[in-house]
């Protein structure tokens, strides 16, 4: 009888643009646009007609670092608009 060990692979699936990284990710390299692990979350509760907390209404996704960037540019900026309007 013969094993054959298959080890994990993580693959990483950017939520925005589709760019697939295959490699596994660490601190020392860059694979396929991810250097790092980004993930998005708004954390955000539903609320009833009460106003008590029903639902977890928060979105997540992954992305790569394109993507990332492209998602905090935009952030920033709004915020530095908001700030100007007050």
């Amino acid at each position: 009888m013969a094993t054959e060990t298959i080890p994990k692979k993580t693959v990483i699936i950017c939520d925005v643009c589709g760019k697939r990284s295959d490699e596994p990710i660490d601190d020392f390299h860059r694979n396929d646009g991810f250097s790092t692990k980004s993930r998005f979350t708004l954390m955000r509760t539903r609320l009833d007609e009460y106003g008590v907390g029903v639902a977890d209404a928060s979105v997540s996704r992954d992305l790569c670092d394109q993507c990332a960037e492209e998602l905090s540019k935009v952030v920033n900026a709004w915020a530095k608009e908001k700030e100007k309007a007050e």
